[in-house]
């Protein structure tokens, strides 16, 4: 049973860990965006 736990428990962290890096790409994409869309208002 505690085998099984840990495996689950090491499994959501891959998946925790998967979701947080596209999170944090997903963030620097839309930031770089809003700052191309700033140049264009700025010419």
């Amino acid at each position: 049973m505690q085998q099984i736990a840990t495996k689950n428990t090491s499994e959501k962290s891959k998946l925790e860990g998967e979701y947080r890096k596209k999170c944090e790409m997903a963030k620097a994409r839309l930031e770089s965006l809003q700052q191309k869309e700033k140049q264009y208002r700025d010419l």
